[in-house]
């Protein structure tokens, strides 16, 4: 266990470390180690959105991601598997396939995978005017099964599996945290918040980023109880603390917070990029650069394990933060569209960072679904 300090011993130590708040946006500059690894291959007609929302990896040779293609007022699922030479589509349960007959609208929103044998995507299914149902899909590896259906209107914000029997899966609405231990799912209360999205050392430490409604903030898991982690106190002028968005933990002493600070300017309010890392003891402050953007939070973050991090701004372009430095790079161009990243990832065995993001042309929402690989 950590020693946990008082909040306002927290503000008075991040006010201390704080990086100096840069005058201007840094200048997006090609880079030429982005490149479009994969192209979503479902078809887009027209004014669909094709989107890839979700991927996990296990290892070079076996990446999943899901996503959905949107076409009118119907939806449909793709799950694709990467076998290290190219991608795959899988076949669906029902609840998930293009149907005319059937006029099935659903969408995966979230997978995670711990070996080839065990990967599950969690996402939402509607046949016609019925009511809306929760999935848990999961991959044997052979096939995708439907292991579990919840009839409720919430839909699942993130999950993370330890193994066949240990599975989490996070919900939207309050109290929605619900637990797989190889037999049954129970679902497991949660102390007055929301989980939004997570990152997993052990299964007896879990990070949390979490919503109480009137703010956001992060908890922390230790194999028997969710508890809030006490956070600098930094001004906002919108919330009562910035708008945190991503989590990263690192190591038990290296663990990274990401988001935005909202504040008013000339009347208009401006989300300025934020980040905070802890090191076991304290919480480290690090304010990111004003620029041309109303919203540009930094919705994903990963540490580059030199003391900096990666980060996506506002699902919009990809910045790094090294050396006390904030620079911003442009994504691979496509005449005609225009390429977005929304969250990183990396692959166990591999040096490289990878983003799922978008190619936007004639006006969102037509877009194809998209996966970004860096080499470092």
């Amino acid at each position: 266990m950590h020693k946990i300090i008082s909040r306002a011993a927290l503000g008075t130590a991040a006010a201390a470390l704080a990086a100096t708040l840069l005058p201007a946006s840094p200048a997006l500059a090609a880079d030429p180690k982005w490149r479009l690894f994969q192209v979503n291959t479902a078809k887009v007609v027209g004014s669909d959105v094709n989107q890839i929302n979700d991927v996990a990896a296990v290892n070079t040779k076996d990446v999943w991601a899901v996503g959905d293609v949107e076409r009118g007022n119907l939806d449909h699922s793709v799950a694709q598997r990467w076998n290290g030479r190219k991608w795959v589509a899988t076949t669906l349960p029902k609840e998930f396939r293009r149907s005319s007959s059937s006029k099935w609208n659903n969408q995966l929103h979230v997978v995670t995978a711990s070996s080839a044998k065990n990967a599950w995507a969690f996402g939402t299914s509607r046949a016609g005017g019925s009511a809306r149902h929760l999935y848990a899909l999961r991959w044997d590896g052979k096939a995708w099964k439907s292991q579990k259906r919840w009839k409720t209107d919430d839909w699942f914000t993130d999950a993370v599996t330890f193994g066949p029997k240990d599975v989490w899966a996070f919900g939207e609405n309050l109290d929605s945290a619900w637990h797989y231990n190889g037999r049954s799912w129970t679902r497991t209360k949660l102390p007055g918040f929301s989980i939004e999205k997570v990152s997993a050392l052990s299964p007896t430490d879990i990070w949390a980023v979490v919503n109480s409604g009137s703010s956001k903030g992060v908890a922390r898991y230790d194999g028997k109880t969710w508890r809030r982690v006490p956070l600098p106190q930094i001004a906002d002028d919108m919330f009562s603390g910035p708008e945190y968005m991503t989590v990263h933990a690192r190591s038990a002493k290296e663990v990274w917070l990401g988001g935005g600070r909202n504040v008013r300017v000339n009347g208009e309010m401006v989300q300025y990029p934020i980040a905070l890392r802890w090191d076991g003891k304290t919480w480290q402050r690090f304010d990111g650069p004003r620029n041309g953007y109303w919203n540009a939070g930094l919705n994903s973050l990963l540490p580059d394990g030199k003391g900096g991090f990666w980060a996506v701004r506002n699902e919009q372009d990809v910045v790094r933060f090294s050396g006390g430095k904030w620079t911003a790079t442009a994504l691979p161009k496509v005449k005609g569209k225009r390429t977005v990243a929304r969250d990183l990832f990396t692959i166990p065995g591999s040096t490289s960072l990878w983003a799922t993001g978008l190619l936007k042309w004639g006006g969102y929402p037509a877009t194809n679904g998209v996966i970004l690989k860096y080499s470092r």
